[in-house]
């Protein structure tokens, strides 16, 4: 019902981008397990820029979206429902609302029947209609007529642009963590040999103990590794490289993986929901030039040993 892309960028009008949902049916609609999803103008790039949706918005209700921020500038939003890390363009882009978190694929993907709305604003390449929702700025958003009512599935006629009046009335959830993003990612077919996994969940988590299982389908197991990062974003690498053309595949553990705020009353607001899994298979062709020694060859400034 309402998209605001300017947050924090000079002479903004709020610190943050921010998206606002609106109920027009007459009934109760649960959100959880939906999530927004976000590419650049003429970009594909849905796999990263996700926020997990979760709660309940009664008819006639709102929900309110924070999201990232280009700088300091501009007032604080009202309390959100959610709080989210996705930085829109103030003024060309695409976004999506989807009943799973699984990722959008292409540059137009209108016709995935998991999009439940998507809107297409300033020159982007996909939309409802034959026309864009025109472009906001930073002291202008987008809202839907109607109050966030009217919706012909033609973003140019559905959308006019407003000073940003950022609404909610939906209570306040708190959502638990998820696996955002991985690399090596889903059934990639041609993982480097000697790989360092990336993953990338949604928010600052804390890893335990084993907290992920690494097997692969001839090198066997891979929990011997080196790690790095922390908070959103975390790395393991094997300290045995990967064979050519196996099949490998990554567990992490649910109880293993805790966030770091503080509100962890509701289920499954502190830990993943469950364990996450995915495979890859390892190319094949030339090997690595270099074995995994090499990443200690300026030395172990740490003292970090195999785990």
């Amino acid at each position: 019902s309402q998209l605001y892309g300017g947050g924090g960028n000079p002479g903004a009008t709020h610190q943050n981008d921010f998206v606002e949902l609106y109920n027009r049916g007459t009934s109760t609609v649960d959100i959880g397990g939906w999530s927004l999803q976000y590419a650049s103008a003429t970009g594909s790039g849905w796999d990263f820029n996700r926020q997990p949706l979760g709660g309940t918005i009664a008819p006639g209700e709102y929900l309110l979206v924070s999201l990232g921020s280009g700088g300091p500038d501009g007032a604080a939003l009202p309390p959100p429902n959610l709080q989210g890390l996705i930085n829109m363009s103030g003024t060309s882009g695409k976004l999506a609302l989807v009943n799973s978190f699984t990722a959008l694929a292409g540059n137009c993907p209108t016709g995935d029947p998991s999009v439940m709305d998507f809107v297409g604003y300033g020159s982007a390449d996909c939309r409802e209609g034959s026309t864009t929702a025109p472009a906001p700025g930073t002291t202008t958003a987008i809202f839907r007529l109607g109050g966030g009512s009217t919706d012909t599935d033609r973003n140019g006629s559905d959308f006019v642009t407003g000073a940003p009046s950022p609404r909610r009335t939906a209570p306040i959830v708190e959502l638990g963590p998820l696996v955002l993003a991985t690399d090596p990612g889903a059934n990639r077919v041609n993982a480097p040999r000697d790989a360092t996994l990336e993953v990338t969940f949604t928010e600052p988590v804390d890893v335990f103990g084993a907290w992920f299982d690494f097997t692969c389908a001839s090198s066997g197991s891979h929990n011997s590794a080196t790690f790095a990062g922390g908070g959103q974003v975390h790395y393991i690498t094997p300290n045995v490289e990967l064979l050519a053309g196996e099949q490998c595949t990554v567990t992490i553990f649910k109880g293993q993986v805790s966030d770091q705020d503080l509100d962890d009353s509701a289920p499954d607001t502190d830990t993943l929901p469950a364990n996450y899994v995915w495979s890859f298979t390892v190319a094949t062709g030339t090997a690595p030039p270099y074995t995994p020694g090499v990443h200690l060859t300026m030395g172990n400034p740490s003292g970090a040993i195999a785990s």
